[in-house]
Order: structure tokens, then C-alpha cells, then sequence
């Protein structure tokens, strides 16, 4: 079995799952729930730590070709992600609600 990449998050990846949590744990009031999704995420993450390349592609107009994204879906969430092969690691970019317009979110990445 080929080792684990490691993983980082972009300051923004790391708020949006603040966010996440906060919403379903308070504005929801459902703490199980926040814990669940807190589980689903990371397996999420650890199936890609093993598996990096295996989610599809992001296919955006505002993404240069040369930029590879991916992405995982988490729940009512989608985990956007790049892969370095050769540091075998992984950054987390961003984590948002499935139905968000993705123009917007990768508009100002080139």
C-alpha cells in the first residue's frame, strides 16, 4: 500500500469548516449532526490521503489548465482540493455548501 499524503488547509478551507460546524451545531442545534459530518470528513480526507488522484477534476472557466482542483463531496458539502505528487501532499482549499455557485468561488484563484 503506497503511504498517506500529508494534508494542510488554506486559511479559508479552515474557516469554512468552522462555519460548517458552528451552523449545524448552533444555528441548527444539532450537535450529533455537527459530529457526524465531523466523522464523514474525516474519512473523506483520509481516502484521499490514500487514494489523492481518484475524486474527478474541477472543470471551471475562470481555472487555467494548468490547474488541477478536485473534488470530494461531503454530505450537502463539496471538499475542494490540489494535489502535489511530488511532496505528496494535499491542500485543502476550500469547503462549501454543494448548491453554491462555483464561478464564484474560483473566479479570483488564476
Amino acid at each position: 500500500m503506497e503511504s498517506k499524503y500529508s494534508y494542510q488547509f488554506t486559511k479559508s478551507a479552515k474557516n469554512d469548516l468552522e462555519q460548517i460546524l458552528h451552523y449545524i451545531k448552533i444555528d441548527l442545534g444539532n450537535p450529533t449532526a455537527a459530529f457526524s459530518f465531523m466523522n464523514k470528513f474525516q474519512e473523506a480526507v483520509s481516502n484521499i490521503q490514500l487514494f489523492p488522484n481518484s475524486c474527478p477534476k474541477v472543470i471551471n472557466k475562470f481555472l487555467s489548465e494548468s490547474i488541477i482542483i478536485r473534488k470530494k463531496l461531503i454530505s450537502n458539502y463539496v471538499l475542494y482540493y490540489s494535489v502535489n505528487d511530488n511532496l505528496k501532499s494535499i491542500i485543502i482549499l476550500r469547503i462549501v455548501f454543494s448548491h453554491r455557485d462555483i464561478d464564484s468561488i474560483f473566479k479570483n484563484k488564476n
